[in-house]
């Protein structure tokens, strides 16, 4: 476990003399940032810079999806590790946080593990040292009136509805038996699809799962919808979290601080997992204000599936956060299809940095804290086999 500093006995005198409704954490932000900013308006420092000068890359965004980073900040479980926050900053998508953590220019991320297996193709230097999202959010969704199950695709219309979706599509016929040349798939803009499919120009969606309540939206009322997730058929892991090598080897200081980013991590991702609504309300509030201008169930929605590709028995008992170089490698084998040669993937043995699972204390959830999960995320859980 990571040392801890002594600041607590500060946070522990403020419990004690801030009146009710204060609270300390986001005083102690508050007071540093106004610090910071009157250091920066003297000195010329930059706005948005860490304390720590370590980047945390996330691919898009602060929204609900992305959540967990900016709540291991803004309540307090960064501090709690023992460790500065690193500087949470958006990219533009998964392609780009993946080049930013392989070639250096950020310390730490987290991108689409795609993203990441055609970085390390190209000789980035990133090492996976958590896989808190151990389920890939990608799936089939289809037309049940024109679709029976995801074996009855021979002749039907399939969106391929992400550049992700479009790359690995041709794993998913293989997975469930059927010939990809009798499907007729091809990419469709993410925006686009959901006219198209409620229109039936598309009789299927593979893609996003999170966007099954903006397909349902679209579609008669009539109409229901069937969902088929690729972990049903696949072990591929979503979002995993990444470090650049030569950073994490330039000082065995960084290994510990990495430990203690898991760690603070992983009980963010707990109490994102028990406060789900409280969690988008701090979103809105003090991150980004323009989610207040998105419908709430379209947020609610996107956090449920979150929820649902987060928690399974595993990491519910062996820590959130936790993973095995075995699901790694399975992963690399799954979709090595997306690159030409597939000698040119590593193996899993060289990509893993197991440190910090082994080192940091992961949080883990109860009997009835796992009861209130899944009753969270009841219909979207209810999908995974």
């Amino acid at each position: 476990m990571v040392e801890r500093h002594k600041d607590g006995e500060i946070v522990s005198e403020l419990d004690r003399v801030l009146p009710d409704g204060i609270d300390r954490r986001r005083f102690l932000q508050a007071s540093a940032g106004g610090f910071a900013a009157a250091m920066a308006g003297c000195l010329g420092g930059s706005e948005g810079d860490g304390g720590s000068g370590i980047t945390w890359r996330q691919p898009w965004a602060q929204e609900p999806t992305w959540s967990i980073a900016y709540i291991a900040d803004l309540e307090g479980h960064w501090e709690d590790a023992g460790i500065e926050a690193p500087d949470v900053q958006a990219g533009e998508g998964s392609p780009d946080t993946a080049r930013r953590v392989g070639t250096g220019e950020d310390e730490i991320g987290q991108a689409e593990v795609g993203s990441c297996i055609t970085g390390l193709t190209e000789g980035q230097d990133m090492r996976f040292f958590s896989v808190p999202k151990p389920r890939a959010l990608l799936g089939l969704i289809y037309r049940t009136d024109e679709v029976d199950s995801e074996e009855d695709l021979a002749g039907k219309n399939v969106g391929l509805a992400s550049p992700f979706a479009e790359e690995t599509w041709p794993i998913f016929p293989d997975a469930v038996g059927i010939d990809p040349d009798e499907v007729n798939a091809d990419f469709v803009a993410e925006d686009a699809a959901p006219g198209q499919f409620a229109e039936g120009d598309l009789d299927a969606i593979y893609g996003a799962l999170d966007l099954l309540g903006t397909y349902r939206d679209q579609v008669d009322d009539d109409v229901e919808l069937g969902v088929t997730p690729i972990n049903n058929y696949l072990t591929v892991i979503g979002y995993p979290l990444m470090v650049n090598g030569a950073w994490l080897d330039e000082d065995e200081e960084n290994m510990e601080y990495l430990t203690g980013v898991l760690e603070g991590y992983s009980a963010a991702m707990k109490w994102c997992l028990l406060n789900p609504e409280e969690t988008i309300d701090i979103m809105i509030d003090e991150v980004n204000q323009e989610l207040e201008i998105q419908d709430r169930e379209t947020l609610s929605s996107q956090m449920r599936w979150n929820v649902a590709i987060t928690a399974n028995e595993e990491t519910r008992t062996e820590g959130l956060g936790w993973f095995t170089e075995d699901q790694i490698q399975s992963t690399l084998d799954n979709l090595s299809i997306m690159v030409d040669g597939s000698n040119d993937v590593p193996a899993a043995s060289d990509i893993v940095e197991m440190g910090p699972v082994e080192n940091a204390e992961l949080s883990t959830l109860s009997d009835d804290e796992w009861d209130e999960v899944l009753s969270y995320t009841e219909e979207e859980s209810a999908y995974f086999e």
